[in-house]
């Protein structure tokens, strides 16, 4: 079996379908808990086997976990505005990085009208936005639990512990494919983060 889905009007004129590479025996269609729609076999949960998911096509709403760039061979992905209020066909507007740098560009009709700065900058606003900006300075993990501790000490250490993983998938996202394979072998936050630095921001660079 094939495994591509297909999208009917009332009448069953075809809209779109999504493209396969490969035949499977049992394929499924799968909506995730991030958001993501996925097409894959049926005995097969890897993501790098997936035959189509929604995360590679997405529209004006970005969702974490989704990249920007060449996400893989042949594969460019950027978010773009609707082309009308009722119509989901990419418009005028694209937002999309530049797979030879860290930039950001904000375009209309291709022509660039904005542009970020280096990516790290763009890591950096977040980080600060979501309150992870600390978790990068101490590269320290939150205190050991006491003995007995309370529903509330339990879930505010789960919390801090967590900010360690949420900081460092920021600076995987913001990154080129070039850099991410850089900083990808990085165990904390702040080992990545002064990797990026003394790329990006050391004095004789």
């Amino acid at each position: 079996m094939i495994g591509i889905l297909v999208l009917f009007t009332q009448s069953n004129a075809v809209i779109c379908s999504s493209g396969t590479s490969r035949g499977v025996r049992n394929p499924v269609a799968q909506l995730l808990d991030s958001g993501n729609l996925v097409v894959r076999d049926e005995d097969d949960l890897i993501p790098e086997n997936f035959l189509w998911q929604s995360f590679d096509h997405p529209d004006s709403t970005f969702l974490l976990g989704m990249k920007t760039g060449l996400v893989t061979k042949g594969l460019y992905v950027c978010f773009s505005s609707w082309k009308s209020i009722n119509d989901p066909c990419q418009g005028n507007f694209t937002f999309e990085v530049d797979i030879n740098g860290l930039q950001m560009y904000l375009k209309q009709n291709s022509v660039a009208k904005a542009q970020s700065g280096d990516g790290i900058e763009f890591g950096l606003a977040y980080l600060r936005a979501f309150d992870l900006w600390e978790v990068v300075e101490t590269g320290r993990d939150p205190p050991t639990l006491r003995v007995d501790p309370t529903v509330a000490q339990i879930k505010h250490h789960s919390k801090e512990c967590a900010k360690k993983y949420k900081a460092l998938s920021c600076l995987h996202q913001v990154v080129s494919n070039v850099i991410f394979v850089r900083i990808i072998a990085c165990e904390t936050t702040k080992e990545a983060w002064d990797k990026l630095k003394e790329k990006f921001h050391g004095s004789d660079k």
